[in-house]
C-alpha cells in the first residue's frame, strides 16, 4: 500500500505571474521527490509533473528560457504552485498520473479513457454450483476472475461459449433458487440445470474445473480429453452423450478460429505499440491472457507535436494502468530510457501486487507478433485521422449554416422515447470537436414538470405528447443553466451548447424554439433532423429555426456525421429507456405495501422463496420472518389479499 505525504505551498506569488512567480515560489520547497501543479489565476492545472527533487526541477522553469514555445505559454500562465512529497519517483509517478486523469490539466499528454474493461467471473464464496458472469468493478472474494476483455460484446461472447461448451449456469442466485423445473437454456443445452438436479454437485465441478482449464489456455489437453470421451461414447453407442462432447468441441474450435496470429507463446502479458503520423498518434493495446487475444482497444492520446514516442507511451502506460492491473509483462513497440522504464515498472509493480517487467521484442515471434500490433495502430490512426477531417468539415457546415463566429465547440442533441407513453424518457447527449462527450450525457425523467399533462400513472403523457415530453426536457435543461449563471457567488455558470439539434420535424423544433423564447434564449442555434416519409439513411431533412429546410445528401461527410449524433442519440434514449421499463416491470407487489422496504422485502423473499408462496403463507408464517412484526404481518397479508 502507498503512503502519500502531502505538504502543499502556501500562495506565496503575492500577485505575479509567469517566471516572476516561479521565482518567487520554486525556493520554498524541499529538494525531495514529488509532484507538483502548476495553476492559473483561476486556480486552475495547467500542468501536472513528476521529480526526483522537486525544488530542483522547478528551478529549472524559473531560467525562463530554453523551452519550447509549448513550454513557455505555460509559464506565462502560471500563478500558483502546489507540490505534494511522496516517498520515492515510483510514487512520484502514480501519483502524477491520478492527477492527470482527475484534473486533465490542457499542457499534459492526455490519455482520453473512461473505460472500464469487463472480466468473466466464475463463481464467488457461498455458491455450490458456479455461476459464469460478466463483471466489471470491485471483484467478490472467493470468486476467479479472467480478464480483461476490451468490449463487453467480447466478455459476453466468451460467457456464452462457457454455456454452450460446457454448460454452465449464468442464472442469478435468486433466480437459481426459486427454479422448479430447467429453463430455456437446458433445453438449447446450454445449462445443465443444476438448479433442479439434472447433474450432480461432483459432475459440475468437474465442468467448472474444465472450463477453468480453458480460460488459462490449456485448451489443447482438453480439446483431446474430450475426443477422447466422445469416441468411447460412440463406441458405447450413447450418442446422445457423445453429441454433447461434439458441441463442446465445436465451442472451443469457434475459439481458436477468431485468433489472427499465434499467441501460444505470450502467455499473461499486454503489447502496446505507438504509431505516429504528424501531431496525431495512435497507441494500440492487446490483451494476451494464457496464449489467446482476448481483443485490444486503441488511444489517441493527446500531446505537443514535438511529443517524443518514449514521453507519449510513459504517459499512456502510467494513465492506462492506474486505474486497473497490469499483467506480469509489457512488451512495447519503442524501447524506453532505463530510467523511466525502472521506475515504471517499480510503480507497476507496487500497483499490481506482483513484478511487472517492461520490454521489447527485437526479432522471432514476439517481434512477429508486436509487428502485427503496430500494424493495426498504423491502420487505426489513417482511420481515426479521416473521422477528425470529416467532423472537421461537419463542424465548418454548422459554422456555415448559424453564421457561429468559429466552428461549434459543444453540440447537444436531444432524443425522447416511450412506450405508448408509458415510461417516458428524455436524453441529452454532448459532442466536441473530437468525439462524443459521454461524461456529459443526462438522463430526464419526464413527468416531474407540473406544467405538462400527465394520467393517473404520473408516467405517461396524455395522447402519447412527444411535443410536451420535449419541452420538459429543454425546459428543465436551460432553466437550470439560467439558475446557474444568475447565483451570486459562484465562480461557475451554466454550460452553454453552440449548437442545439432535435431528433424530430418541424413540430419538434416549434416546440423547443417556444420553450427557448419563454426563457429568452431566441438567439441559441436549433435545428431539427426529421428522417423524412422514406425513413431511410442519407435521407434526412435539416428545419432550422428562421425558416430553411436542407435534404443531406445521401453519401458525405456532413450527412454521415449527422446519421451519427442522431443515431448516438437514439440509442442512448433507446437504452434508458429500456432500463426504466425493465426496472417497472420487475417491480414486486411487495414495493407497493407501506412499510416494506428493501431489507425486509429480501428477508420474505429469502424465507419464502417466490410472491406467490408468500401469498400462500399464513399470517402465523410471515411473522416468522425477521424484522415483521404482529402487525406488520396482518398487514402485510391483508393487502396481498385484497381484491384484484
Amino acid at each position: 500500500m502507498l503512503e502519500l505525504r502531502e505538504e502543499r505551498s502556501p500562495f506565496l506569488s503575492e500577485g505575479l505571474r509567469g517566471v516572476a512567480c516561479v521565482r518567487r515560489l520554486y525556493k520554498t520547497f524541499p529538494r525531495a521527490p514529488g509532484v507538483y501543479r502548476m495553476l492559473n489565476d483561476k486556480g486552475e492545472a495547467l500542468y501536472v509533473g513528476k521529480a526526483r527533487s522537486l525544488r530542483e526541477r522547478l528551478a529549472s522553469y524559473a531560467r525562463g528560457y530554453g523551452h519550447n514555445q509549448r513550454v513557455m505559454t505555460m509559464i506565462s500562465k502560471v500563478a500558483n504552485i502546489e507540490v505534494i512529497t511522496t516517498r520515492n519517483e515510483a510514487e512520484a509517478l502514480l501519483l502524477e498520473c491520478n492527477l492527470i486523469k482527475k484534473m486533465r490539466p490542457p499542457f499534459n499528454i492526455l490519455l482520453r479513457d473512461d473505460k472500464s474493461f469487463p472480466y468473466i467471473g466464475l463463481g464467488h464464496a457461498g455458491q455450490t454450483f458456479a455461476q459464469v458472469f460478466l463483471h466489471r468493478g470491485a471483484q467478490r472474494k472467493g470468486g476467479t476472475y479472467y480478464g480483461p476483455f476490451p468490449t463487453s460484446n467480447a466478455a459476453r461472447e466468451t460467457v456464452h461459449i462457457l454455456e454452450r461448451g460446457f454448460l454452465l449456469r449464468s442464472c442469478s442466485d435468486t433466480v437459481f433458487a426459486q427454479r422448479q423445473r430447467p429453463c430455456l437454456l437446458y433445453q438449447i443445452k446450454r445449462c445443465s440445470a443444476p438448479c433442479v438436479g439434472r447433474i450432480s454437485e461432483k459432475e459440475y465441478a468437474q465442468l467448472v474445473d474444465e472450463a477453468q482449464a480453458f480460460l488459462r489456455g490449456q485448451s489443447d489437453h482438453l480439446r483431446e480429453k474430450l475426443g477422447d470421451a466422445m469416441e468411447r461414447a460412440s463406441e458405447q453407442q450413447d450418442y446422445e452423450r457423445a453429441a454433447r462432447y461434439r458441441d463442446r468441441l465445436k465451442a472451443l474450435a469457434k475459439v481458436h478460429a477468431h485468433q489472427q496470429v499465434d499467441a501460444r507463446h505470450m502467455g499473461d502479458c499486454d503489447v502496446i505499440a505507438l504509431w505516429q503520423q504528424r501531431a496525431s498518434s495512435c497507441v494500440q493495446v492487446f490483451f494476451f491472457r494464457h496464449g489467446r487475444i482476448l481483443g485490444n482497444h486503441a488511444y489517441y492520446p493527446r500531446h505537443d507535436t514535438r511529443a517524443t514516442a518514449q514521453q507519449i507511451l510513459v504517459a499512456v502506460i502510467g494513465q492506462f494502468y492506474v486505474s486497473r492491473p497490469a499483467p506480469p509483462r509489457l512488451v512495447l513497440s519503442h524501447a524506453l530510457a532505463k530510467k523511466d522504464q525502472h521506475i515504471l515498472a517499480q510503480a507497476l509493480s507496487a500497483k499490481s501486487n506482483h513484478t511487472v517487467a517492461i520490454s521489447t521484442a527485437a526479432r522471432g515471434k514476439k517481434r512477429a507478433v508486436v509487428d502485427y500490433v503496430l500494424d493495426n495502430a498504423r491502420q487505426a490512426l489513417h482511420a481515426h485521422r479521416q473521422r477528425n477531417q470529416d467532423v472537421a468539415q461537419a463542424h465548418r457546415f454548422l459554422q456555415e449554416l448559424f453564421a457561429l463566429s468559429a466552428p461549434p465547440e459543444r453540440i447537444e442533441v436531444y432524443d425522447n422515447s416511450h412506450t405508448s407513453g408509458g415510461q417516458p424518457v428524455g436524453v441529452m447527449i454532448v459532442a466536441d470537436q473530437h468525439d462524443f462527450v459521454t461524461s456529459a450525457y443526462r438522463q430526464f425523467r419526464i413527468g416531474k414538470d407540473a406544467q405538462q399533462p400527465a394520467t393517473k400513472t404520473s408516467s405517461s403523457y396524455q395522447s402519447e405528447d412527444d411535443y410536451a415530453m420535449m419541452r420538459e426536457v429543454i425546459r428543465r435543461r436551460f432553466s437550470r443553466a439560467l439558475a446557474q449563471d444568475n447565483t451570486e457567488g459562484t465562480t461557475e455558470g451554466g454550460t452553454w451548447p453552440d449548437v442545439l439539434i432535435i431528433d424530430g420535424g418541424k413540430g419538434q423544433l416549434n416546440a423547443v424554439l417556444d420553450v427557448l423564447g419563454e426563457l429568452g434564449l431566441d438567439g441559441m442555434p436549433v435545428l431539427a433532423m426529421a428522417k423524412g416519409k422514406e425513413r431511410k439513411a442519407g435521407k434526412e431533412t435539416l428545419y432550422v429555426a428562421d425558416g430553411r429546410s436542407l435534404m443531406l445528401l445521401e453519401h458525405g461527410a456532413v450527412s454521415h456525421y449527422m446519421q451519427r449524433l442522431r443515431d448516438e442519440a437514439h440509442r442512448f434514449a433507446i437504452m434508458t429507456h429500456r432500463k426504466k421499463r425493465a426496472k417497472t416491470m420487475t417491480r414486486s407487489r411487495l414495493d407497493s405495501i407501506q412499510g416494506i422496504g428493501a431489507a425486509r422485502k429480501r428477508a420474505l423473499l429469502r424465507y419464502f422463496g417466490s410472491l406467490a408462496a408468500i401469498k400462500d403463507a399464513s399470517i402465523d408464517d410471515l411473522k416468522k420472518v425477521e424484522g415483521i412484526s404482529d402487525s406488520r404481518a396482518q398487514m402485510i397479508y391483508d393487502d396481498l389479499h385484497e381484491p384484484s
